[in-house]
């Protein structure tokens, strides 16, 4: 009897025990839920503004607004695509399958769109929170490197851009990846490290920017988990920190090789030749430079850093290689507080991928690629201020209030921030008036002008983006339909084949409309075979072209071949009946002997037309172009 005795003793026990904890635990999630619930108010009231917002004129019809397969619904078909493309250039299937649920939610109304982002990014920095909390134990430290990543302006494009929904995404996965690998330090399950996987190749599904997630893992180990602490064999429980991690190493390189693949499928690799090594080293550690000062001093911001086009003065380089020189000498002298040691290289290491080593674009840096980085730095700058702190006996209500003063600052200047991206217009304003030589910015505002109907604004902003950069293809696009519209063909035909000699692969539309004008331009010389070739050339990229289709037969009743021409018009009204179209097949049917026909056609033109003799004009152009 005694042994039943003991059992029921010993339950009660462990049942008071329980209750205790209990008991223990529950102001601790209160202690926790608290800071939880500011920073997403934080980050809301920062945010706020975001909801007046439009899409943008760069990449967001391209990402919400042209790709049809996102309306298709969570289908095997949509699935079946989202895995096997490389539209923009990417392989982020997650990405597409937030932009699907966009689409079902809110039919891609802005608001709902960036409003979604915004609660990822409050919720990634509530992550953060927990998990250096857990880590460290420090509520205090921990939640100011929170909302240090959830209000810096440097994060703003991430949260405001709807193409960037992919970052918010990687951002939100790469938490829950680290806080798996914090709770699988401390238990060893395979539970915890598949946990670990699955986290991490959703994150690379969304955008391989954290593909040195196994590398953070090292830096996290040493601190804040200490994983190296007291070891008697430093080497070889590194090399063991090392192993665990293989699995990881292995996703990392899948991802490269898979992005690097869809880069070059998607015409986004910079051609290496037309920068050389040296330049492109040079440049990194200027941007390296760079992001230090705007994540300490965020002003000046931009949607693009145009690189530089005459080169970097030699005095940058040698300064910024000097600043980075100097502080990575200063953390290994102060390597005991080893927060420096992995906040600084997390900070250089997460920056690899994305500093330009690999040219891609015309961009020398993106505030975009700096929400991963900013944490190396918060952590250095939290932890190493709590210490001075220390060391010189400031007040910790000083301390707090300090702190505090900071964040509401960077809340300030990110609620600023998001003013900028209001619609496509002040976005590109705005990047003219903190960047220099920045001729994409002309180009976009100039296409925003266009749409607006300011053809003389349009035309100054094509000129400008010209005189930076003679070579850019928009620009040389555009100003060649000006001179086409003032009777200039040969210039308009110079300016044409600058676009296509410069435009490279990843731009098919650009591609598609200057082969359509060159055609077109070739037609008004009368350089016929040239115009056909032309045209043909527009086909090869766009099957559905109507524009190349009835210049195609134009040129073939020019030749006198009117079943030919009649093919490509009617070809032409099938996939876009237009009361211009409609003319000139009439006016095929006469040539050909077919009055009947010319008749149904040419009332199908006043039936189409808002303004008939508008379009006979045009038509009647068209036709005295191949006399």
């Amino acid at each position: 009897m005694q042994p039943v005795a003991d059992a029921r003793i010993q339950s009660r026990l462990v049942g008071k025990t329980s209750r205790s904890e209990n008991q223990v635990a529950a102001p601790g999630r209160l202690r926790t839920l608290g800071p939880s619930l500011m920073l997403v108010f934080a980050t809301s009231a920062a945010y706020i503004s975001v909801v007046r917002n439009a899409l943008v004129n760069f990449d967001d019809g391209d990402y919400l607004l042209r790709t049809l397969q996102i309306r298709e619904g969570f289908n095997l078909t949509f699935f079946r695509w989202a895995f096997s493309t490389f539209a923009q250039a990417n392989w982020h299937p997650l990405t597409w399958m937030s932009y699907a649920l966009d689409y079902k939610l809110f039919s891609l109304k802005p608001a709902g769109v960036h409003l979604e982002s915004v609660f990822i990014h409050a919720l990634t920095a509530v992550f953060l929170f927990l998990l250096l909390q857990d880590a460290t134990g420090s509520r205090g430290k921990s939640l100011v490197v929170g909302a240090f990543y959830a209000l810096h302006p440097l994060n703003l494009e991430c949260v405001a851009w709807a193409s960037e929904r992919k970052t918010v995404l990687c951002m939100f996965f790469f938490m829950l990846a680290l806080w798996g690998w914090s709770h699988f330090t401390k238990q060893r399950t395979a539970w915890h490290y598949v946990t670990v996987l699955v986290a991490f190749a959703l994150g690379l599904m969304a955008k391989p920017q954290i593909v040195t997630f196994p590398f953070i893992l090292l830096l996290w180990d040493i601190w804040p988990l200490g994983r190296l602490r007291g070891s008697s064999s430093w080497w070889s429980s590194f090399r063991s920190l090392v192993l665990e991690k293989i699995p990881l190493f292995i996703l990392s390189a899948a991802s490269s090789i898979v992005t690097y693949r869809a880069q070059v499928a998607g015409g986004a690799m910079s051609n290496l030749e037309r920068v050389s090594l040296g330049v492109r080293l040079g440049s990194a550690v200027v941007a390296y430079a760079r992001y230090l000062g705007k994540s300490i001093w965020p002003t000046q911001l931009s949607v693009l850093y145009p690189y530089p086009v005459h080169g970097l003065p030699a005095w940058q380089v040698a300064v910024a290689s000097a600043l980075l020189l100097g502080i990575s000498v200063l953390v290994f002298l102060a390597r005991k507080h080893q927060y420096l040691v992995t906040g600084w290289l997390w900070f250089l290491g997460t920056l690899v991928p994305m500093i330009g080593l690999i040219q891609i674009g015309h961009a020398t840096m993106a505030d975009r690629y700096a929400g991963l980085p900013l944490i190396g730095l918060g952590l250095m700058i939290t932890w190493g201020i709590d210490d001075l702190a220390k060391a010189y006996a400031i007040p910790d209500s000083r301390l707090a209030f300090g702190s505090g003063l900071i964040l509401l600052l960077l809340a300030v200047a990110t609620y600023k921030q998001v003013g900028y991206w209001h619609d496509s217009e002040t976005l590109w304003r705005r990047a003219l008036a903190t960047t220099e030589n920045n001729f994409v910015a002309h180009d976009n505002l100039g296409v925003v002008l266009i749409s607006k109907s300011k053809d003389e604004g349009a035309l100054e902003e094509f000129r400008e983006a010209f005189a930076i950069q003679p070579h850019d293809s928009i620009a040389n696009l555009y100003l060649g339909m000006y001179e086409s519209g003032h009777g200039n063909h040969q210039a308009a035909v110079d300016h044409v084949l600058t676009t296509l000699k410069y435009v490279g692969d990843g731009n098919p539309e650009i591609s598609e409309t200057a082969y359509d004008q060159l055609g077109s331009e070739y037609r008004n010389l009368h350089q016929f075979q040239e115009s056909r070739r032309s045209f043909e050339a527009a086909l090869q990229i766009n099957p559905a072209d109507s524009e190349a289709e009835i210049g195609m037969g134009l040129v073939a009743e020019r030749d006198k071949n009117y079943s030919e021409a009649l093919h490509w018009y009617s070809e032409a009204m099938l996939k876009q009946p237009s009361p211009v179209t409609s003319l000139l097949l009439a006016n095929a049917y006469r040539e050909n002997g077919q009055p009947r026909q010319s008749v149904e056609a040419f009332q199908k033109a006043q039936s189409l037309a808002p303004d008939f003799q508008a379009s006979v004009n045009v038509a009647d152009q068209m036709l005295i172009s191949i006399e």
